[in-house]
């Protein structure tokens, strides 16, 4: 613990505890991180999402919803990744229905409620990817540059692992680390 690890790997092949995803509300988990999730842990995560979503409902200003608002998180079940240690998953809900419009501030929301997740849980790992940069078509630096900050409070908490295979996003979360820690190079950047 102590510093955030950052590299390009595939969050889907990592050993750690806990991996988050970052979801919808409801469940659906067919593209992006969700859908590589569902590829390497099988159907039955996402049965569970669609389990733990229905019970749940909320009211905002277009009317009543099942599942969870966007800015939230919830657990599921690890699947076949439990083979790789792999403990649980916590679906960051980067937007309730597949596709809805996200943005920075609820992806930072989401990336907090994961957390608290993790931290209440007590895993001692947690692997994270690029939230809303693919199907939520966010600005991968502005994205990259957010999620490091916000998980720099959680590094002496847990082993933080950022994983994700876009090198863009990548390199951007090894700069602002950079600024952060007050380091002149980058132990990523040098290989």
């Amino acid at each position: 613990m102590g510093a955030i690890q950052i590299a390009i790997k595939d969050l889907t092949q990592q050993p750690y505890e806990c991996l988050v995803n970052a979801a919808n509300g409801i469940g659906p988990m067919g593209r992006g991180i969700a859908g590589a999730l569902k590829r390497a842990a099988g159907d039955a995560i996402q049965a569970d999402a669609f389990r733990i979503c229905a019970q749940k409902s909320y009211t905002d200003e277009r009317g009543d919803h099942i599942g969870y608002p966007a800015g939230k998180a919830y657990m599921i079940s690890s699947g076949r990744l439990r083979d790789n240690g792999v403990k649980n998953i916590v679906c960051a809900v980067s937007m309730h229905r597949p596709s809805d419009p996200t943005s920075v501030a609820i992806c930072k929301s989401a990336l907090h409620a994961a957390m608290e997740i993790v931290l209440r849980e007590g895993f001692t790992s947690v692997g994270l990817p690029a939230f809303g940069t693919g199907v939520g078509n966010l600005d991968k630096i502005e994205v990259a540059n957010m999620m490091v900050q916000e998980l720099d409070v959680y590094k002496n908490a847990v082993d933080i692992h950022i994983n994700d295979i876009n090198t863009t996003f990548i390199k951007a979360c090894c700069e602002k680390q950079m600024t952060i820690e007050g380091w002149a190079t980058h132990p990523f950047l040098q290989t």
